[in-house]
């Protein structure tokens, strides 16, 4: 079994309950670790084709929304830094394409001095 992390810039500005307008908070998306067996034929644990489509998926969903207004799951949960990490941990773990890997956590970095880890 091999485990990979992999990082990645992605920039999700939304509009929160903390927000009266439409402030740049910005999450950086900056890791995600898969545990699985490495594919012999790619020789890696899974294609980062399918990661990017999967991010890109579960991140449009909050890219410049209110999330707490356009986004179910958060018209009744607080739009915390660790309450998005989760979301988008859940969500992705349901877009990925079955294969021998799984999600064991990602990393959302709010600022460059605050940072939230989901693990399984």
């Amino acid at each position: 079994m091999a485990s990979a992390i992999i990082q990645t810039a992605t920039d999700i500005i939304i509009q929160s309950r903390q927000s009266s307008r439409w402030a740049k908070i910005s999450f950086y998306f900056s890791e995600t670790d898969f545990q699985g067996e490495i594919i012999k034929e790619t020789g890696m644990v899974m294609n980062l084709v399918d990661l990017k489509v999967a991010m890109w998926k579960v991140l449009s969903q909050l890219d410049h929304r209110n999330v707490d207004k356009d986004v179910e799951y958060f018209k009744n949960v607080p739009s915390t830094a660790e309450n998005v990490a989760r979301w988008i941990f859940i969500q992705l773990s349901q877009e990925l394409p079955a294969g021998s890997y799984h999600l064991k956590k990602i990393i959302l970095d709010e600022t460059d001095k605050n940072r939230v880890e989901i693990y399984e």
